[in-house]
């Protein structure tokens, strides 16, 4: 399984940021099927129907709602892939579910775990949140954060960055800027930032705090996973809350992880 996320506890898990978050939640579904588990893949905006994304062969059902209560009355069956949200004017996409459903779904034990898209990138590498953003599902426990290498390795421009006023806005950086270790530990620390977690129905001392995994994505060869590696160790220095990081490449038919710790006294990866 994945590190840093135990499938018992951590059953609603939400993705945000750009550069894989749709290939690890796809990658993430497959491993919890493969494992027995009857799994949601979700999104609280907008995802790609599966038949477009080439993820259908993995999939055993699509819904498309017209009513979210329709998923309240749809049983999955045992060990599989659900993939659900309601009915888009882009016949390509589907759109968000209420942000509360994953949690009511989980109550009723419809599923064991729900993965849940909850924001967009336009298919760039690197992010960061807007106002309105993300829209985190009520009752998650785990949150992870992904960023793309493609992103890191190049300056800064409307080719490698999504939402560029919020960004430059959290890291300090401008178009043409180079990404150095201590604007990515501004994206990933900043509560404007990649875990951004926005307001929700509980009160402070209702909410449980939840796990952050941040994901470095798009290392695919080996100079680039070198490189990820020893940058991402600069950023972990100065990043106590982050829970788990996982190294990462979803380019070959056979994806790659790998998990590096973080040594920061209240950031230990305790999966390792």
């Amino acid at each position: 399984m994945i590190p840093g996320i135990d499938p018992d506890k951590d059953r609603i898990i939400a993705a945000t940021g750009a550069g894989g978050k749709t290939c690890f939640l796809q990658h993430l579904a497959r491993l919890l099927q493969q494992s027995g588990r009857t799994v949601l893949l979700s999104t609280t905006t907008h995802i790609y129907h599966p038949n477009i994304d080439g993820f259908a062969g993995s999939v055993n059902r699509v819904i498309c709602c017209t009513d979210s209560e329709e998923l309240y009355t749809s049983q999955p069956e045992p060990a599989s892939i659900t993939v659900a949200g309601m009915i888009c004017k882009n016949p390509k996409k589907l759109s968000g579910i209420p942000a509360d459903l994953p949690a009511e779904l989980i109550k009723r034990d419809l599923y064991d775990n729900i993965l849940i898209e909850a924001d967009g990138s336009h298919r760039l590498p690197l992010k960061a949140p807007s106002e309105k953003e993300p829209v985190l599902p009520d009752g998650y426990q785990v949150l992870v954060g992904v960023t793309g290498w493609k992103g890191i390795e190049s300056p800064v421009s409307a080719d490698t960055v999504h939402r560029r006023e919020w960004f430059s806005a959290v890291t300090g950086l401008k178009a043409g800027d180079r990404i150095k270790p201590g604007a990515m530990s501004a994206l990933v620390n900043s509560p404007s930032g990649l875990f951004k977690e926005p307001h929700l129905k509980q009160t402070l001392s209702e909410k449980k705090p939840c796990k952050k995994i941040w994901l470095l994505n798009q290392l695919d060869s080996q100079k680039q996973r070198q490189s990820g590696r020893a940058f991402a160790l600069e950023v972990l220095a100065h990043s106590p809350s982050i829970h788990t990081t996982l190294l990462s490449s979803f380019s070959q038919p056979y994806p790659w992880l790998e998990p590096i710790k973080n040594t920061t006294l209240y950031g230990l990866n305790n999966d390792q």
